[in-house]
């Protein structure tokens, strides 16, 4: 059998984390070990993380003496002290199907598939609701209604460029080997993971099932801020992430219609700040066909809202 090695890195999830450690320890498919990391929770984790200590399946608990400042430093922790052929980055606050292990393990039967990841639920804390996802819907496509295996490079060229092409990290299985490889995205504060995929997706072929298998918990903590000063660290990451993935592919950066809800976030982020997208601090950093799209959105969304406070 296939070996997996399930990375849970924790912060502040207490009230989760049952849930999240069961759901993997109750998987059908069984032939995993379990790395428990903790990034100095001020909450109870640890002590909660300290009942599954005497479990066969636990290979190691790590409690951070020091904050990592991000959470890609845990991922990295968590890679290095993996034994398995395969890696699960199962987030703290999210939680699985008991057959998510059992449907993506055998995807990894074709040597060519690198990752293997699933449609995901959004389970909403507010009002007690799950939804299925709908990240992939601005592409307009049916591609996700299916199982399939696809070219990584492909997929990037297609949808990964212009996208994180991985909705969340705890739906997918990546092979392990492929991790020698690529950058642990450890500077990025908020991007990471797209840059992670993308990195990823170009070591070789990509599997996916239609079924929903995993869970994320959409709650408070997990929003993202509208802070200014947030808001254009994200963007800074954003256009790098796009360029470092059209260098990968070999291709200019330029604006495509596919960027259409990277812009409205945005607009969104920045509408209210009133300290709008400057080019003095941004520009070179951001392509002049991204700024132009970006000014004419924000025009528009700002005459609208003054018309509609008349």
């Amino acid at each position: 059998m296939t070996k997996v090695s399930v990375i849970i890195p924790n912060f502040n999830h207490c009230d989760y984390l049952h849930q999240r450690i069961d759901s993997v320890l109750n998987q059908t498919y069984q032939d995993f070990e379990v790395i428990l990391l903790d990034d100095v929770s001020k909450d109870q984790s640890v002590r909660i993380l300290e009942t599954y200590r005497d479990h066969p399946k636990i290979a190691h608990i790590v409690i951070n003496k020091n904050n990592s400042g991000s959470p890609f430093g845990m991922w990295q922790k968590g890679f290095d002290l993996s034994k398995g052929d395969l890696i699960w980055i199962a987030e703290s606050d999210d939680w699985a199907d008991a057959r998510f292990l059992e449907t993506l393990v055998p995807k990894f039967e074709n040597n060519d598939v690198v990752v293997a990841h699933c449609i995901s639920n959004n389970y909403y804390m507010k009002t007690k609701v799950t939804k299925i996802n709908s990240w992939w819907t601005t592409f307009n496509v049916n591609l996700w209604d299916s199982d399939f295996v696809e070219n990584g490079k492909r997929m990037l060229s297609n949808y990964g460029k212009y996208k994180c092409p991985v909705i969340n990290v705890s739906s997918a299985l990546i092979r392990k080997r492929v991790l020698k490889t690529i950058e642990i995205p450890i500077q990025y504060k908020y991007c990471g993971d797209w840059w992670f995929w993308v990195q990823v997706f170009d070591q070789g072929d990509v599997a996916y099932t239609a079924k929903a298998l995993n869970f994320i918990r959409v709650h408070d903590a997990s929003a993202s801020s509208s802070k200014n000063s947030k808001t254009i660290l994200k963007i800074k990451e954003n256009i790098k992430v796009i360029q470092n993935a059209s260098n990968i592919l070999g291709q200019d950066v330029s604006y495509h219609a596919n960027y259409k809800w990277l812009i409205d976030f945005w607009v969104k982020q920045t509408v209210n700040s009133k300290d709008y997208l400057k080019r003095e601090y941004l520009f070179p950093k951001v392509p002049i066909s991204f700024l132009i799209v970006y000014y004419k959105q924000l025009i528009y969304t700002l005459f609208n809202k003054a018309f509609s406070q008349k």
